[in-house]
């Protein structure tokens, strides 16, 4: 941008041949301009339609109604009649994550409840909601909730 605006006063043309080059100039600068706002604006696209957000309310209720065994991203896609990259967008939208982002939360806000709630074994409570392999389970919870599934059974036991 200085490059053209210094070619504005350093021009050796005159007459209307000047005049044309300080308007393409002056152009030439807006155009810069107007790409640079362009590019700091986020870009988004067009907002999910009512079919499209009852589809994507569809596609959770469905995911989320077997844990253990839960439709793969095509096949639920497929499902609610959504492509599978409409299908996670409008879950980040409405949902705040993608489809098994919230799959994984769902599980583990469950997983939770049980541990404070019931004397049951991890091994069990795991693969209730979909684990079957308690190493996987006991990372998960630790990364969601910053503590070992442990703790919230030794909660559970202080509290009773």
């Amino acid at each position: 941008m200085q490059g053209v605006a210094r070619s504005l006063f350093t021009c050796d043309l005159e007459g209307p041949l000047r005049h044309l080059m300080m308007e393409g100039a002056v152009l030439q600068l807006l155009a810069l301009q107007a790409a640079a706002v362009g590019a700091a604006t986020p870009r988004r696209g067009p907002g999910l339609s009512v079919r499209e957000r009852a589809a994507i309310d569809e596609a959770r209720e469905r995911l989320l109604s077997n844990m253990r065994d839960p439709p793969t991203l095509g096949a639920l896609a497929a499902a609610v009649g959504l492509g599978e990259k409409r299908l996670n967008a409008g879950f980040r939208e409405i949902y705040g994550g993608t489809l098994f982002e919230v799959l994984r939360n769902f599980r583990l806000d469950q997983a939770r409840q049980a541990l404070e709630e019931e004397p049951s074994s991890l091994k069990v409570i795991a693969h209730r909601v979909g684990y079957s392999h308690v190493s996987n389970f006991i990372h998960a919870y630790r990364a969601r909730f910053g503590a070992p599934p442990r703790a919230s059974m030794k909660r559970a036991g202080e509290q009773a």
